[in-house]
């Protein structure tokens, strides 16, 4: 899996060369999941998938990050430019899942993108569907107040630990059922 970032810093090789990347992976391996904080000099998505090209499944979940590029002209050839080019590194037989941005209603990806964040992740899913399953987290809901979850944190971006966890336990069941 990999996540946080944009498409185009995991084209790089290597991901990032700072000694505090605030990047994350996590791979399958026959003792567990293998995670954390990606370190300085870690692999980009070409040299992951040379590295571990034997596992069955592909988890990406990027989006917030690109928005702030892309939603300005959502249907422009280059909103997803970067998209379609980490897209095309999947090899074929693999199974890949992309987990979609949640919703954003206020914070600095609502002020850069307004009403057109929703178009961007729609024109997203529409890209991504020709090589992966799209889950969109926009759908998922918070139990406690019913209504979609958006970053709570303070920086506005992110989730808290309580919303982290809804929000994991809500594609659970939908990345077992793939």
């Amino acid at each position: 899996a990999i996540s946080g970032a944009s498409a185009l810093t995991w084209l790089r090789e290597p991901v990032c060369t700072s000694s505090t990347c605030p990047y994350t992976y996590g791979y399958a391996t026959p003792r567990g999941v293998e995670s954390g904080q990606v370190p300085a000099g870690f692999p980009g998505l070409v040299s992951l998938l040379r590295l571990h090209g034997d596992r069955k499944r592909l988890i990406i979940a990027l989006g917030t990050n690109d928005a702030s590029a892309g939603c300005e002209r959502p249907t422009s050839p280059a909103a997803m430019r970067n998209v379609q080019r980490l897209l095309a590194l999947i090899p074929p037989g693999m199974d890949c899942v992309w987990i979609g941005p949640p919703q954003y209603r206020r914070g600095p990806v609502f002020k850069d993108c307004g009403e057109n964040y929703n178009r961007y992740v729609d024109v997203l899913h529409a890209t991504v569907t020709r090589s992966c399953c799209f889950i969109d987290s926009r759908l998922i809901r918070d139990p406690s107040t019913g209504s979609p979850i958006e970053a709570d944190a303070a920086d506005e971006v992110h989730f808290t630990a309580r919303l982290g966890e809804v929000w994991a336990r809500a594609l659970a069941p939908m990345l077992r059922a793939r």
